[in-house]
């Protein structure tokens, strides 16, 4: 955690979150305890909660966890609960210290400008685009809403402006591909052994290519008491994207206060609620970067609509499948739009920092077109080390996979950079699995791909035991006693000595 690790979702340098009694932050500290500071109001300190206090006082509560991977070895969940006086405010700034474990200099506190959207004159995204007949929306755009204000986060794999609008000089939307953090998904989603909402009560009620309202039935987005990037993930997508609708002026005149020009001149009928390739104010994303992107879970279409779906393509026959077993849902889900796309500075690594990035790969079968799978999975992200050792983690969807289907994962023995992964599918099944591959490092060289796997060594020689030394003591006599060639006594001598182990 450190100042200006964030870059504020506004211009002004704020966050629209106000009015509310409870403020939730989330942020990868340096350090295991985090306090809570609102200076600019006379309040000083803000006491941690002690049981004592009520709703309508003011406290906070930090909950700290040490992280397997990340940016820094603590992920600290703080609760700011607001007293009714500043919950009408209209702009409080609320610092966050990271308080070091020894008497060393306090690290600059993360400064955060909370306001409301009335105060600045916020218009977002999914205020205007969330509708039907609009200019620019999807169709059946209100009605694939899985849920509102949710947050992802993950690695920039590319941007990419969508097909162009109705006129020559407008875009359909901009598009914000990532590969997403498992993690952090679990840490802001999962507390206390349960899911929180939005996404506990979520409902994804399917998205045909073939007119909605039809036979699509709803599925739960999530189901037990955990949620990961398995969930976000449909069967015809490894990846993750957001996608900006851009306000074209042409067709709703005006754009909301504070939207911008496009950069690009011939895109001159644009607007857009922040520069497309510079969400964050800064310098142009780049591939790679880490990225938190919150807004409109919503969920899309296959796509098959004048598809044929006998073209000989296996990637058609496999949404047709999807579809014919669940219809609805041989698409994707999206954020759509997205209110906000931010960028986080990771800094600098550091020796036994935690893993950054775990790589993911999602398979998925149905069993009409493709029973079975036998696949070796190499990860993007190459090993950092020849000392490094791949570890994975499996990600079976419940929603799509019965619980009594065979599947197996394993680090394959003769080429140790690769996962392979089995499953079996009767003629009706459906099987989707999301696998986290990442590195860390182990104490011997890894083994070259191709290269047979080297035998276990011997295992190391019992303690003397009485049988030991009897049996030692008859290969000493029987090699005195042996009258053969002396490589001959000598080679027996030692297959005696080792079967005496």
């Amino acid at each position: 955690m450190s100042s200006g690790t964030v870059r504020p979702q506004n211009a002004n340098g704020t966050f629209a979150a106000l009015p509310s009694r409870i403020i939730h932050f989330r942020v990868q500290s340096d350090t295991s305890a985090v306090r809570v500071e609102i200076p600019a109001i006379g309040f000083g300190n803000v006491p941690k909660r002690n049981g004592t206090q009520g709703p309508d006082d003011l406290w906070y509560m930090a909950d700290t966890t040490t992280l397997a991977s990340g940016f820094r070895p603590y992920f600290v969940n703080v609760q700011l609960n607001l007293s009714p006086a500043m919950r009408s405010q209209t702009a409080i700034s609320v610092e966050l210290h990271a308080d070091p474990v020894t008497n060393t200099t306090p690290p600059t506190p993360v400064t955060v400008a909370l306001t409301t959207p009335a105060a600045i004159g916020v218009t977002r995204p999914s205020d205007v685009f969330g509708c039907e007949a609009c200019d620019n929306t999807k169709p059946a755009m209100t009605r694939s809403i899985v849920t509102r204000d949710v947050v992802v986060a993950g690695f920039l794999v590319m941007t990419e402006r969508g097909a162009s609008g109705a006129a020559p000089n407008e875009d359909e939307d901009m598009g914000y591909t990532i590969s997403l953090d498992s993690d952090f998904i679990r840490r802001n989603y999962v507390a206390g052994g349960r899911v929180l909402e939005p996404l506990a009560s979520a409902v994804m009620k399917g998205n045909s290519s073939f007119g909605f309202g039809g036979p699509s039935v709803s599925v739960p987005f999530v189901i037990g008491n955990t949620v990961d990037a398995g969930n976000f993930l449909l069967a015809t997508a490894d990846t993750f994207w957001a996608e900006l609708n851009s306000w074209h002026v042409k067709d709703r005149g005006q754009a909301p206060f504070g939207w911008v020009a496009d950069p690009n001149p011939a895109k001159s009928g644009n607007r857009w609620a922040w520069l497309p390739d510079a969400p964050s104010g800064g310098p142009p994303l780049q591939t790679g970067d880490y990225v938190v992107i919150s807004g409109t879970l919503w969920q899309d279409t296959g796509k098959l609509t004048g598809v044929n779906r006998n073209n000989g393509d296996a990637e058609t026959a496999r949404k047709f499948c999807w579809n014919d077993s669940k219809d609805g849902y041989a698409g994707w889900l999206e954020i759509h739009p997205p209110d906000s796309v931010r960028f986080v500075d990771p800094g600098p690594a550091r020796p036994g920092d935690p893993v950054r990035r775990k790589d993911l790969a999602m398979r998925s079968l149905c069993g009409a077109v493709q029973p079975a799978m036998d696949e070796q999975i190499q990860p993007p992200t190459p090993p950092p080390t020849q000392q490094s050792v791949l570890k994975f983690e499996t990600l079976i969807d419940s929603r799509f996979t019965a619980a009594t289907l065979p599947h197996t994962e394993a680090v394959e023995p003769n080429c140790p950079d690769r996962l392979r992964v089995t499953a079996t599918l009767r003629q009706l099944d459906t099987f989707k699995a999301v696998y986290l591959m990442w590195w860390e490092e182990g104490t011997q060289p890894r083994q070259s791909c191709g290269t047979p796997a080297s035998p276990p060594p011997p295992p190391p020689p019992s303690a003397m035991t009485p049988r030991k030394a009897e049996c030692l003591d008859e290969c000493s006599e029987l090699l005195a006693a042996c009258s053969s060639s002396q490589a001959q006594c000598q080679q027996r001598d030692t297959a005696c000595r080792v079967s005496c182990r």
